[in-house]
Order: structure tokens, then sequence, then C-alpha cells
């Protein structure tokens, strides 16, 4: 089917409203909005990409908020037969400090470099992405098992990039109105994420866990000094630690 139309593949545990429906159709051109409920969340996603009939489709998060004219803007970034997926960024609107170091982390990445290659290695991520269909359409999630939540991210990540295609992140921002803004629901979410991750066996090792860790707690250092928001180097440094003690042990 020809690329004038895609489309737009929703996991979620609810309905999505009409007021976030006329969202997706402003940024764009939608063949059809396929919606999966969201639990478990790996064979969700399995589901949507059989159920797409489009070249390419769109990855989105209900709580991912696209500005107008999305899709085209990301696409003048497809230049290449190789590209099997093209992100951009979605930056948290909560908390507050976590919005406020997220900013501050896209800004110094985006100041060196405006699209990047993600490497094998590297985490792609699914709550704004258009997606090559070829590049997933045999990817399934682990038969009879449940990994963690978020890691179908890194199972997908290296399908793709084992079938030759590449990844690439685009500076286009998208406001993520995270759910769990409240501090407790947050940390809630995180932990749940970093035991996503280490059910995948090559990231629950003492190498990965120091240096997600450590890269975690060095830029919130960075970042609370240079805002003068200590409470970002004070969340970094718990952050550090779940990642440390949920993938070394």
């Amino acid at each position: 089917m020809s690329d004038t139309s895609v489309d737009v593949l929703v996991v979620t545990k609810n309905d999505i409203s009409p007021e976030f429906e006329e969202m997706i159709k402003e940024a764009v051109p939608v063949h059809e909005i396929i919606v999966e409920k969201s639990y478990p969340l790996g064979p969700a996603r399995e589901r949507a990409i059989q159920r797409s009939s489009t070249d390419r489709f769109v990855w989105l998060d209900d709580d991912v908020y696209l500005p107008q004219g999305w899709y085209d803007s990301l696409m003048a970034f497809w230049n290449d037969a190789k590209i099997g997926w093209l992100e951009s960024l979605a930056v948290p609107s909560t908390p507050p400090w976590y919005a406020q170091w997220s900013h501050w982390r896209f800004a110094k990445d985006v100041a060196k470099r405006t699209v990047w290659d993600l490497g094998p290695n590297e985490r792609s991520f699914n709550c704004c992405a258009i997606v090559k269909r070829d590049a997933l359409s045999d990817w399934h999630y682990p038969a009879g098992e449940y990994l963690g939540f978020g890691s179908e991210d890194l199972l997908m990540s290296a399908h793709v990039t084992d079938k030759g295609y590449r990844r690439l992140r685009v500076a286009i921002e998208c406001e993520h109105r995270l759910a769990y803004g409240d501090t407790q629901e947050f940390w809630s979410h995180i932990r749940k994420g970093v035991k996503g991750l280490a059910g995948v066996p090559q990231y629950h090792n003492l190498k990965t866990a120091l240096r997600n860790s450590g890269a975690c707690v060095l830029s919130g250092v960075e970042a609370g000094f240079a805002t003068g928001n200590l409470s970002i180097t004070a969340n970094s440094i718990r952050w550090g630690w779940y990642w440390f003690r949920g993938l070394a042990f």
C-alpha cells in the first residue's frame, strides 16, 4: 500500500477520546487508528503490528501529544532505504523536576546534533515513532513469557537492528503527559520499567547496571547544578540506585 496514509497503532488500557483522535488526524495522514488493549503490553504490541496493513505505521502512546504536521516533519528525515525506525523526542511535562531535567538533557543533545543513529544496544522508544512495517512484521514477543514492563521496546529495537535497518532519533519534540505525575506513582512506574529491562538477559548484568546508574546520576548532578534545582540531583541519585539494584542483582 502507498505511504499517502498510514496506520496509527495505539496500545492502551483505555479507549481513546474523540479529542485524542482529532489530535492524531491533525498530525498524521491516517489510514486507520488501530487500538489494542495493553495487558500484557508486549503481546498487545505484536497484535497491533499484525493488524496493520500500511507500508509504514506510527507507534503512539495514549499520553503523548503530537504537534500538527508531525508526520511530515519527521518524514523529511527519512532519506535512506535502510531506515526502519524514525522516532521523535517525547518530553515529559510531569513531575516538574523530571520535566526540567528532560528539557535540559534534550537541549544539551540538540546543541550537538538534530539527528542521531541509535546503536545496537540503545533502546528505541515506541511512544512517538514511524516504523517500516517490514522491519517488525515478523517480530514476536516470547511465547508464554512476560519479561516485564518496557521489555518489548528492547526486543523490538534489537529485531529492527538485526534485520539490517537503521534506527534514528530526531530532535522534534512531542509532549508526554505522563499519567503518573504523583511522586509515588512515578517511582512505582520507574521500578516497573527497570524490572522490564532486567527481564531481557543481555541487560541484566553488572556492566549494564553500572553504565545506566552512573549515567543517570552524573546527568542529574550536572543538571541540578546547571539549573539550580537540586531536587533533580537528589531524584537522579534515587533513580540511579533503582537502575543498579534492578539490573545488577
